[in-house]
């Protein structure tokens, strides 16, 4: 797993080919640094806290991008997460007026309804699209028929 790690003034990330691959679905270098610093400046701390950094890279690995488009998505999906998380922690301050823990309360919900569509829409792309339906039971009772596929019902005339 790739790790920040505090280099002097600087937090420095470094990644062998596989490991970018893994993060970002790409082993493009520009792509990397950007989408890293991305990921770093959208974290708790606003990129200064290395174990967020590094909680928001295992994110990216997590979800497996198998793309730049699909790591993009990542990405917004970890600071959409960041965002929601802090929301729903400032609505549970003890000096929070009962206006502002109701609408920290909507920031989260608003925030955890993204994420929901963040991940409906990786899971589109994923599949291009199809839907899949798995049947695993069937019950027929006494006199009934069970038919799967393509139905289609005559109009009853001679045909």
């Amino acid at each position: 797993m790739p790790k920040v790690k505090q280099r002097g003034a600087k937090l420095a990330l470094e990644l062998s080919p596989e490991q970018g691959r893994r993060i970002a679905g790409t082993t493009d270098p520009d792509f990397l640094e950007t989408l890293t610093s991305s990921v770093a400046a959208a974290t708790p701390g606003q990129g200064a806290d290395i174990q967020a950094v590094n909680a928001g890279l295992a994110a990216l690995a997590g979800i497996q991008p198998r793309d730049e488009l699909e790591a993009m998505l990542a990405a917004q999906m970890t600071a959409v997460h960041n965002m929601a998380m802090e929301m729903a922690k400032r609505s549970l301050l003890s000096e929070q007026t009962v206006e502002g823990i109701s609408e920290n309360v909507k920031r989260a919900t608003r925030l955890m309804g993204v994420f929901t569509r963040q991940v409906e829409a990786l899971t589109r792309y994923r599949t291009g699209g199809q839907q899949r339906v798995v049947v695993e039971r069937v019950t027929v009772s006494a006199g009934g028929q069970a038919m799967f596929g393509n139905v289609n019902q005559g109009g009853g005339g001679d045909g």
